[in-house]
């Protein structure tokens, strides 16, 4: 089942649940789509995983939008100046009226997200979300969990939200 919801994602949501084992099935429930500098970022030669992100676009699994291509705002530049160049273009693309949802695990970021009603979610509410999609099962969602916990940089209170928010609070984001 596909969703059809168009997911932007930046890099280090990319690479916690690539290193998670996770990315995989996101990629068939949402359509991704990633900046160019994020994708670049994830296909430099050193980085794990480069390869895996060449053939998922291969595959056509994940699309790459440049900015070029896109008109955008400058007033949210100024806003916007504090973020990595990853998050900051995931969010300005959403900004310029492309993509549904974000994924996205930096916390200015989501700040910027909850302030402007942007729909966002970190890597750590994916194996959740597939959960209710009937896309994995209870057990396979708290393995991912438990391996994004580790290949990650979350608070307690951000994991215990992950793992006790209602479900009600998820359903957008199927």
């Amino acid at each position: 089942m596909n969703s059809a919801k168009i997911g932007l994602i930046d890099s280090s949501s990319a690479i916690i649940l690539f290193k998670s084992e996770i990315f995989d099935p996101i990629s068939y429930f949402y359509r991704i789509i990633m900046t160019l500098s994020v994708y670049k970022e994830l296909t430099e030669e050193d980085h794990a995983g480069s390869d895996e992100f060449r053939r998922l676009l291969d595959a056509g699994r994940i699309s790459i939008v440049n900015f070029n291509d896109v008109c955008m705002d400058e007033c949210d530049d100024l806003i916007l100046q504090g973020l990595d160049v990853g998050e900051r273009d995931t969010i300005r693309l959403f900004r310029a009226g492309i993509g549904e949802i974000i994924i996205l695990d930096d916390w200015k970021g989501a700040s910027y997200c909850k302030n402007n009603a942007i729909p966002y979610i970190n890597a750590l509410l994916v194996p959740r979300i597939l959960l209710l999609a009937g896309i994995i099962s209870k057990s396979e969602s708290e393995e991912s969990m438990s391996r994004i916990v580790e290949n990650g940089w979350y608070s307690q209170w951000v994991i215990d939200y992950a793992r006790f928010c209602p479900d009600e609070k998820l359903l957008p984001f199927l």
